[in-house]
């Protein structure tokens, strides 16, 4: 099967994310991590800590099942993909250079738009 652009650029969208989710995962566990280390648990900056690592957890599982949605071809995964992209384009730089690859890779690619629909 030869490898043509809109699937390279599909294939690595979906690395972003799964990157973007396991990095996220690995930090939601840190944080938890170290505040059962220090001892962190009672007061509002337990509570604050245990929040911001629930959330990390949550999105990196998010990004990570939107990537798995990707490389499935799931339709509804090119707009949460799309959203998320959009929202990396405040990042900036890496995110913005990131968000506009992914956006092309989904909507402007003729290739991946018939992939999808």
């Amino acid at each position: 099967m030869l490898l043509t652009v809109s699937s390279a650029l599909l294939g690595l969208a979906g690395v972003l994310y799964a990157l973007a989710g396991l990095a996220m995962l690995l930090m939601g566990s840190a944080i938890l991590g170290a505040m059962s280390q220090a001892g962190i648990s009672a007061g509002m900056m337990g509570g604050f800590a245990s929040a911001i690592g629930f959330v990390v957890l949550a999105v990196g599982a998010i990004f990570t099942y939107i990537a798995l949605q990707l490389y499935n071809k799931v339709s509804w995964a090119r707009l949460a993909a799309s959203v998320l992209a959009v929202l990396s384009l405040l990042n900036f730089p890496l995110g913005t250079i990131a968000g506009l690859i992914i956006l092309y890779a989904l909507w402007a690619d003729k290739e991946t738009k018939a992939v999808f629909e």
